[in-house]
């Protein structure tokens, strides 16, 4: 391989190394520690890393792995073989033992050969544009070329090592903050339209973000598009609390009722109202996600059903915390709610209910024969959850149950 020639890689999103039409992707989790070898070597490249050191990252567990140093060779092997791929048919050059090197105890990416990395190219972009002495149009280049190389989290499920969240977060924030100076920059000239598309792509990945939405929906009126705006900020108000547990900022909300005044509202008929009604009907057999005030209007109705059916309304307060009863990361707690969910969607009857009540907690609502049918039932769904979870003992699932109708905790 010639030195001149660059390697392009990405790490937004995806994991992958292209030279020229030829390229390798991390693809499933069979050649998982592969990667996270190949990371770690070129995010510190031109660093010589010892045995020990990569051993500790990429083994955290002692228990994981019983010949590390061996294992840790075998493991450079197969790398230096994937990057093998990258050689041209009329080359017999072998790039894998060319890329990884090793000597005097340590290994190192071979600095000979030039990389450009999508997390390093975004980062001078976004300080290039940072550059107030800059004509707005240069400004509005970098910061755009800036945001286009974000496609996702840093090294996406490549692993939960602390450095790793470090560095998803940081990009994370780097991205937001690119997003929010180029609207703000697109806005002074008027391009309400780029504005648009900048924030609608940005919303898929910072779903969270109240700033982007923000000015989402400003750009959504200054464009005309009323009915657009309504659609947007109902999505968000259901997501925020249905995921987070939470509502929406006073400067949003503000913003919903400007959308109104510029709607006209006018009544529709009974079929309208019915074909509204049954348009999110499935028939599908989960139990019904509802933001926490709907769910308490829903139990507070079967409440006053509940001795006519002869059942008692159970609540089931489900809560994710870390083996020391904390809550974990944001970061973390993001996947593991996901794991919840899903284990409560596939444990749960259609007819039940449940609701994000905090960030780390769902509150569930069944109507039962017995009310230590809620035991069984809050079981089942631990069981569930913990064969979702990868990495058995960090996190546990705290239950407490309590029945409506004798208002007795009894866990």
């Amino acid at each position: 391989m010639m030195a001149t020639e660059k390697l392009s890689v990405r790490m937004l999103g995806d994991f992958s190394i292209r030279r020229g039409d030829r390229e390798v992707v991390k693809k499933g989790n069979r050649s998982k520690k592969i990667w996270l070898l190949i990371g770690i070597l070129l995010i510190n490249r031109g660093q010589r890393l010892s045995q020990d050191h990569l051993i500790r990252l990429l083994w955290r567990d002692g228990d994981e792995c019983i010949d590390p140093a061996n294992s840790l060779k075998n493991l450079v092997y197969r790398a230096r073989m994937l990057l093998d791929d990258l050689t041209p048919d009329n080359e017999a050059c072998e790039e894998g033992m060319e890329l990884i090197r090793f000597s005097e105890g340590a290994y190192m990416w071979n600095e000979d050969f030039p990389c450009e990395i999508d997390t390093e190219v975004m980062s001078l972009l976004a300080k290039r544009g940072s550059d107030e002495e800059q004509a707005l149009e240069s400004r509005i280049a970098c910061y755009s070329q800036a945001v286009e190389l974000y496609n996702g989290e840093f090294l996406p499920n490549l692993g939960e090592d602390e450095w790793i969240f470090s560095r998803r977060a940081q990009y994370q924030s780097l991205y937001v903050s690119c997003v929010l100076t180029l609207c703000r920059l697109l806005n002074q000239s008027e391009q309400y339209g780029d504005v648009i598309s900048v924030c609608e792509r940005a919303v898929r990945f910072c779903p969270y973000q109240e700033d982007i939405h923000h000015i989402l929906l400003k750009a959504y009126l200054h464009t005309g598009q009323y009915a657009q705006a309504l659609v947007h900020y109902e999505n968000i108000s259901e997501s925020f609390n249905r995921e987070l547990g939470m509502g929406l900022s006073n400067s949003i909300r503000n913003l919903h009722r400007e959308i109104i005044q510029w709607l006209n509202m006018v009544e529709i008929d009974m079929n309208q109202i019915k074909d509204d009604i049954l348009a999110e009907e499935t028939s599908g057999s989960t139990p019904f996600f509802c933001e926490y005030t709907v769910f308490r209007e829903i139990c507070r109705v079967q409440m006053r059903s509940q001795e006519r059916c002869n059942q008692s309304e159970v609540l089931i307060l489900l809560t994710a915390t870390d083996k020391n009863g904390e809550i974990p990361p944001l970061e973390k707690l993001k996947n593991i709610m996901i794991l919840l969910k899903q284990a409560i969607s596939e444990t749960l009857r259609r007819n039940d209910i449940v609701a994000r009540y905090s960030p780390s907690q769902f509150i569930l609502g069944l109507l039962v024969a017995q009310e230590e049918n809620g035991q069984l039932v809050a079981n089942r769904i631990r069981s569930a959850f913990e064969a979702k979870c990868r990495r058995k003992g960090e996190i546990h699932l705290k239950e407490q149950i309590i029945s409506l109708r004798t208002q007795e905790t009894q866990r």
